[in-house]
C-alpha cells in the first residue's frame, strides 16, 4: 500500500468494512472484530515499532506488542487539534505554528 490520504489507506485495508456484529458482543465476536483491526493495522506502513508491522502497536497493549516483535512501539504524541499560537504572533509566525502542526498530525 502506498499513498497517505485516507482513501488511499483504507484502500489498502485487507477488511475495509466490519460488519455490524448482532446481539450482544462475546469473548469471540470481540475477538474476531479485534483480529480483523490487527490485520488492517499492519497493512499500513509505519516506521514506528521497528517499521515491521505497520500501525500494528496501535491495537496491540505495549506488553503484548514487545512481546510478539522484541522492540517498543512508541505512540507520537497527540499535537492536539488545534496549533497553540501565543499572543501577538505575526501572520508569518501563526503560518509556520499551524504547518508545523498540520506536520505533527499527519505523523
Amino acid at each position: 500500500m502506498t499513498g497517505s490520504t485516507v482513501e488511499q489507506i483504507r484502500e489498502g485495508f485487507h477488511y475495509p468494512i466490519l460488519d455490524r456484529q448482532s446481539g450482544l458482543p462475546s469473548y469471540n465476536t470481540i475477538n474476531s472484530v479485534h483480529t480483523l483491526l490487527e490485520t488492517n493495522a499492519t497493512s499500513v506502513p509505519s516506521q514506528l515499532g521497528g517499521g515491521q508491522h505497520g500501525l500494528l502497536g496501535l491495537v496491540l497493549n505495549d506488553a503484548l506488542y514487545l512481546n510478539l516483535t522484541g522492540t517498543d512501539f512508541i505512540k507520537p504524541p497527540n499535537p492536539g487539534t488545534v496549533a497553540t499560537i501565543p499572543a501577538n504572533s505575526t501572520g508569518p509566525q501563526i503560518d509556520e505554528r499551524v504547518r508545523n502542526h498540520k506536520e505533527k498530525l499527519r505523523k
